[in-house]
């Protein structure tokens, strides 16, 4: 693998696993690695993301991916296989941000694997089981053991998204707390992959305790946060009719965006917590920005993550699922 500024280049030509084996030593003994995204809707971290999961599958053994999706509907799909088509399948199982084609790809990837689990540790809107089996299509035996551990649990959770929360106060802690019963108790003895938004997977906090600095604190360094970034294109976040532009001129010097770019590389990944001492910037406070003409937020990233994924221009994911809110 190619190097710059001692960043391991991600050479795009290359087969999956030479292409990604630069990640076996930073990886090596840790059980959770989260694998982040700068705003919600780029392909080119959704397209990323797909490699990711087959190669820590395939060849690190992670045979659990955890998702910012839905808790119940995950695990009831995974517990009691469901009949939908692929199309349907991808809206049950995925918040609409990730109604994308490298999304369906990733959820046939999923089924294509007997020993790769798919779960989401959200708890978006609390139906009763009932309900769930109806909208899944699914025949669900509610006198079984596992159905009811899971209710037990299930109804221990606030419900922070949908029709009976009150705000999205305490939703980090929430997924943290669902995490955490998957970590420990659903797969006690597996490694686990977990794919959200930078902010939740942080290991420190900016509003709020964040899921990333409760699962620090919790599993320590078995715990490899890993941020995904960029400094020019057009993604999409939450509403899929809106773009976030970003341009290289526009950067400050003191930005995360400007500092990557200056790798001279279009993609690459960063030990940050090997590369530190060399690389100070890494432990400075510096801007984080994802969108132009946007108040900018600040962030430390040895603080933040362990390791960051960054590719230079991205653009905006395809959506093959309309939706009523989310494309307003």
């Amino acid at each position: 693998c190619a190097q710059s500024h001692d960043f391991n280049a991600i050479e795009a030509t290359l087969p999956l696993k030479e292409k990604w084996d630069f990640l076996r030593k930073p990886l090596k003994n840790k059980r959770i690695v989260a694998l982040g995204e700068s705003l919600h809707g780029v392909k080119e971290h959704n397209a990323t993301k797909l490699e990711l999961v087959q190669y820590l599958h395939e060849e690190l053994g992670f045979n659990v991916l955890a998702i910012e999706s839905d808790v119940a509907r995950n695990h009831l799909i995974n517990v009691y296989p469901s009949s939908l088509p692929d199309s349907a399948l991808l809206k049950a199982c995925f918040t609409p941000p990730w109604h994308t084609p490298e999304h369906l790809e990733l959820l046939q990837y999923v089924q294509s694997k007997p020993n790769l689990h798919l779960i989401g540790f959200d708890v978006e809107v609390k139906y009763s089981m009932s309900e769930l089996a109806q909208l899944l299509g699914l025949d669900l035996d509610t006198t079984a053991a596992d159905l009811q551990h899971f209710q037990a649990h299930y109804a221990r959770w606030k419900e922070v998204n949908g029709r009976l929360a009150v705000s999205s106060a305490g939703r980090d802690s929430t997924m943290a707390e669902v995490l955490a019963w998957i970590i420990d108790e659903l797969y006690p003895n597996e490694k686990i992959m977990v794919s959200a938004h930078n902010y939740h997977l942080s290991k420190v906090s900016l509003f709020e305790p964040c899921m990333g600095e409760l699962l620090r604190q919790r599993y320590k360094r078995q715990y490899f946060p890993i941020g995904f970034f960029h400094s020019e294109g057009n993604p999409k976040h939450l509403l899929r009719n809106m773009t976030y532009d970003l341009e290289a001129a526009e950067l400050p010097e003191n930005s995360v965006q400007f500092k990557l770019l200056e790798s001279g590389q279009t993609e690459v990944f960063v030990d940050i917590q090997r590369q530190k001492r060399k690389h100070r910037w890494l432990s400075e406070d510096l801007y984080n920005i994802t969108m132009a003409k946007r108040p900018l937020s600040r962030i430390t990233l040895s603080e933040a993550f362990d390791g960051l994924i960054w590719i230079k221009k991205v653009t905006h994911p395809t959506y093959i699922i309309p939706h009523e809110y989310w494309d307003r």
